[in-house]
């Protein structure tokens, strides 16, 4: 992770996440001037260690940032 550029992507992991600890997707609609970077991963929220995705999405000059935080079961 230490070369991902994106601030948003990076941010709020709670400990320096190693590179084989995330999984980093890059989709590019060429046809449709769209661009999404995913980085998934495990972050501790609320004292739980959750399932999380951080997303940027990006088109012309338009920007969205979510994070989006799973449930799931042992």
């Amino acid at each position: 992770m230490a070369d991902m550029e994106d601030e948003f992507l990076k941010r709020g992991w709670g400990r320096e996440m190693a590179e084989n600890d995330a999984l980093h997707n890059h989709i590019e609609s060429v046809g449709n001037g769209w661009v999404v970077d995913q980085l998934w991963g495990f972050e501790d929220v609320k004292g739980e260690r959750r399932y999380v995705r951080h997303l940027v999405i990006v088109k012309g000059d338009k920007r969205i940032e979510r994070r989006l935080v799973y449930d799931w079961q042992k």
